[in-house]
Order: C-alpha cells, then structure tokens, then sequence
C-alpha cells in the first residue's frame, strides 16, 4: 500500500498526534499496514495485553488511521484492523487554523 494522508489543519494533526502518542499504537499501525491483523494475535506477537490494544484500536479508529472488520474466531468475533494509510505528513507551509 502507499495511500497518504497529508495534514494541514490543525485539529486534525492534533488528532492523530493524540492517537499516535504511544509506542503500542505506533506498532499496532506500522504492523497493520499490508493486511487485517487481529488484535488477539497481534497481541500474543508483542507480549502486550488484548484489551490495551482494543484501546488504542479504539483512538486510531477514532481518528481515522486505521479501519476494522470482525472475523470468525474460536469463540464468536475477533476484531481485526487495518492501516489507512502507509505515509502521514504534516505539511506546516499549508498549515490552515
């Protein structure tokens, strides 16, 4: 993939800065950029807690860097996430208050 998303109102690089200010949602991101990944999967993969990631699964989603789907698991659903973009820029010279 190779979809970016430019910045330039303020708001919405306050938004994604506020999604993006953790090491776990930068993983979680960097790893799903190719494919869905579920999020029990991936956790067991990072030795990190399901429901943190379903946290920050949450605020990426939130703020719209990432899209989900549900798929069939052992027990009912499990919720799997893709990346939207490859790239993020923040372009100051154009920045609109």
């Amino acid at each position: 993939m190779n979809k970016i998303l430019e910045l330039k109102n303020i708001n919405e690089i306050l938004t994604v800065v506020k999604a993006l200010n953790s090491k776990n949602s930068l993983i979680m991101l960097k790893k799903a950029v190719n494919e869905y990944l579920d999020l029990i999967n991936l956790a067991s993969k990072i030795k990190k807690p399901d429901k943190l990631l379903h946290h920050f699964a949450r605020k990426l989603e939130k703020a719209g860097l990432i899209e989900s789907k549900y798929i069939p698991g052992i027990r009912g659903v499990r919720k799997a996430i893709k990346a939207k973009y490859s790239k993020i820029i923040i372009n100051l010279e154009e920045l609109e208050e």
